[in-house]
C-alpha cells in the first residue's frame, strides 16, 4: 500500500503541506530567477516586445502577425505603456518616441519585463501540479510532482526567455485544475475560472484549445440533468471565447488574415523540412530525462487506478497534444514545454506508488536514491544551465567590442544569419518593425553601428564572420565575405561559444545557441564569432592582444 493519503473524494483533496509547497517555489525561484540580471540572447525574444513597441508608436493594438496570438504582446504592451505613463508624469520621457529611444539604449531593461513574466509563471506553475498531484494520488505525489517541475531543464530554460511558452504552459495547468475541481465539487466558480483560463492559454498558443476537452470531460464527468449540463456547456463557452476576444481580439476580426498566418506555420511543422529535428523521444529525455519519463508512465497507470475520473480530465488534453506532436515532421524542444508540466504530475505520482511498494523499514533510504534518481540529470543540467547563462554571450561582447572601436554610423560587414551576429548597438533591429520609426530615433542620433551584409559600397573597416561545430545552417558566412577576410583580413577580435566536442545536443532547426546536453562543454552561450580588420588603417592584432579575446566571467 501506498504511504500517502487516499485519492481525493468529491471534496476537497488533500492539502499539501504549505512548509513543503514553499521549499519547492523556493527551488524553482531559485533556478529561474538567476541570472536575470544578465543580458542573453534568444531567437524568439525581441520579436513580440517589439511588436508591443510599434502597436504603442502606432497607437494601435493590431500585431504586426498572427502566427501566434497575441496575449504575450498586449500583456507587454500594458507594461510598456504603464513605464511610458509614469515616464512622462515624472519628465523622462516627451513623446511615445522617447520610450522607443530608452529600449534602442537599454535593451536588457526592454526585454526583462517578458523574462520576468516568465519566470514569474514558471514558478507558480509548481504549486499547481503539487494541487493537481494532490487530486489524483495525495499529499506526497503532489509534492513529488512539484518537485520533478521545480529542476525540470527544458521548464527552467524555457522560464529564462521572455517568449510565449511557459505563460502557455502556465495557464493550460491551471486550467486542467480548476476543471478537476469543478468536476470533483460541482463549484461554479471553478467552472468559470477554469474557462477563462482556457481563454488565456489558447489566446498564447492556439493548439492549446484541447484544454477545451478537459474542461468538456469535467462537466460530462460531474454530471447532472441535461438543462444543467447545457447551462454550464453554455457559461464555459462563453467565458473562455470571451477571454480569447479580449487577449487575442484580431485573430477573430481578420480571421482570413490569422488563417493565412497560421497555415504557413502547420507546413512548417506538419510538412517535410529541409532541416530535420530531432526525434520527440529524444526531445523528451533532454527535457525531463529518461528517469522522469518511465515514471511519468508508470504515474499513468497508477493514478488511472487510484482517481479515474481527475485522471480522465488531465488525459484529455495532454493526450490530444501529445498526438499532435507526433504527427509533426518538425518539432521543436519548446513545443513539449505545455506538457513538462504533467509530465511532472504523473511522475511524482510515479514515484508515490514506487514508494508505497516499499517496505516500512527501508522506505525512508531507498526512496530519498529514488528521488535521486529521477532528478539528478535533469537538476545538475539546471545548474549548468544557470551557470552559462551567467557568462555573457559572445555576441553581447563582439557587440561592446564593435562600439568602442568604430565610429557612430559606421558600416560593418556581418555574416548573413542574423542569429550569429553581434549586438550591435543601434536600431538596425527595427527596421522590420518600422523604417518610419528608424528615421526618428535616427534624427536623435542613437544608431552607431549600421550592419551591411555584402562587401562592396560602403567601404569598410571590420568584417564579422560566424561559426559552431553544430548549428551551421546558424552561422552562414557569404562566400565572397569568406574569400574578402582570406585576402585582406587580419584577426583583431575573437569569441568563442563552443569547440567540436561530443555529447553535445542542440536543435538543427531552432537558432538557439544554448545546447539540450553537453552544457558543461559550451565555454558561454553564442557562436563562435570573429571580427576582422580589412584595412591597413586598422590596428594589428597584436596590438589589439587581450581587447577582444572573449574575457569576462
Amino acid at each position: 500500500m501506498r504511504a500517502s493519503s487516499a485519492s481525493p473524494g468529491p471534496g476537497e483533496p488533500p492539502r499539501p503541506s504549505g512548509r513543503g509547497v514553499l521549499l519547492l517555489v523556493g527551488l524553482a525561484a531559485a533556478l529561474r530567477v538567476y541570472p536575470l540580471h544578465v543580458f542573453f540572447l534568444h531567437p524568439d525574444q525581441e520579436w513580440i516586445p517589439s511588436m508591443a513597441m510599434r502597436s504603442i508608436l502606432e497607437h494601435s493594438w493590431r500585431p504586426e502577425i498572427l502566427t501566434y496570438p497575441s496575449a504575450l504582446m498586449e500583456t507587454l504592451r500594458v507594461f510598456y505603456l504603464g513605464v511610458y505613463v509614469a515616464g512622462r508624469a515624472l519628465g523622462a520621457f516627451a513623446d511615445r518616441v522617447d520610450l522607443a529611444a530608452a529600449a534602442v539604449s537599454h535593451p536588457l531593461a526592454f526585454l526583462l519585463a517578458g523574462r520576468l513574466w516568465s519566470c514569474l509563471l514558471g514558478i507558480a506553475t509548481v504549486p499547481v501540479i503539487v494541487w493537481l498531484g494532490a487530486c489524483l494520488h495525495g499529499r506526497r505525489a503532489g509534492l513529488l510532482g512539484g518537485l520533478v517541475l521545480a529542476v525540470a531543464f527544458l521548464h527552467v530554460r524555457e522560464s529564462h526567455y521572455g517568449t510565449l511558452d511557459v505563460p502557455a504552459a502556465a495557464c493550460f495547468a491551471a486550467a486542467l485544475l480548476a476543471a478537476e475541481r469543478h468536476r470533483a465539487r460541482g463549484d461554479g466558480r471553478a467552472l468559470v475560472v477554469a474557462a477563462a483560463l482556457t481563454g488565456a492559454a489558447v489566446a498564447h498558443r492556439y493548439q492549446l484549445a484541447v484544454a477545451g476537452l478537459s474542461l468538456g470531460t469535467a462537466v460530462a464527468l460531474r454530471g447532472g440533468a441535461r438543462s444543467t449540463l447545457s447551462r454550464r456547456t453554455l457559461v464555459a463557452t462563453m467565458v473562455g471565447v470571451g477571454v480569447f476576444a479580449v487577449l487575442s481580439p484580431y485573430t477573430l476580426l481578420e480571421p482570413a488574415r490569422a488563417w493565412h498566418d497560421v497555415s504557413a506555420q502547420l507546413r512548417g511543422s506538419f510538412g517535410s523540412t529541409a532541416i530535420p529535428s530531432a526525434g520527440l523521444g529524444t526531445l523528451w529525455s533532454a527535457a525531463v530525462g529518461l528517469p522522469v519519463c518511465a515514471l511519468a508512465l508508470a504515474g499513468v497507470v497508477a493514478s488511472l487506478r487510484a482517481a479515474p475520473a481527475a485522471t480522465a480530465v488531465v488525459l484529455a488534453a495532454g493526450l490530444p497534444y501529445l498526438a499532435a506532436l507526433a504527427m509533426a515532421e518538425r518539432v521543436f524542444a519548446r513545443y513539449l514545454v505545455p506538457v513538462v508540466p504533467l509530465a511532472a504530475l504523473f511522475a511524482g505520482v510515479g514515484l508515490d506508488a514506487a514508494l508505497g511498494l516499499l517496505p516500512g523499514r527501508i522506505v525512508r533510504v531507498a526512496g530519498v536514491l529514488l528521488v535521486v534518481g529521477a532528478i539528478a540529470d535533469p537538476f545538475g543540467r539546471s545548474l549548468a544551465l544557470d551557470r552559462l547563462l551567467a557568462r555573457p554571450d559572445t555576441r553581447v561582447l563582439a557587440g561592446r567590442w564593435l562600439a568602442g572601436h568604430v565610429e557612430r554610423g559606421e558600416p560593418v560587414l556581418f555574416a548573413a544569419s542574423p542569429y550569429a551576429n553581434p549586438l550591435a548597438p543601434g536600431t538596425a533591429e527595427w527596421e522590420r518593425v518600422s523604417p518610419a520609426l528608424v528615421a526618428r530615433l535616427d534624427a536623435r542620433g542613437l544608431p552607431r553601428i549600421r550592419p551591411v551584409y555584402r562587401d562592396g559600397s560602403p567601404p569598410v573597416r571590420y568584417a564579422v564572420t560566424a561559426g559552431h561545430p553544430v548549428l551551421q545552417p546558424w552561422v552562414l558566412t557569404l562566400p565572397e565575405t569568406r574569400a574578402l577576410v582570406a585576402a585582406r583580413g587580419r584577426a583583431v577580435a575573437t569569441f568563442e561559444g563552443v569547440a567540436a566536442q561530443p555529447g553535445l545536443l542542440y536543435e538543427l532547426p531552432d537558432g538557439n545557441f544554448v545546447p539540450l546536453r553537453g552544457l558543461t562543454r559550451v565555454t558561454r552561450p553564442g557562436p563562435n564569432l570573429t571580427i576582422w580588420g580589412l584595412g591597413p588603417e586598422v590596428a594589428s592584432a597584436a596590438s589589439l592582444a587581450g581587447q577582444g579575446t572573449g574575457g569576462g566571467p
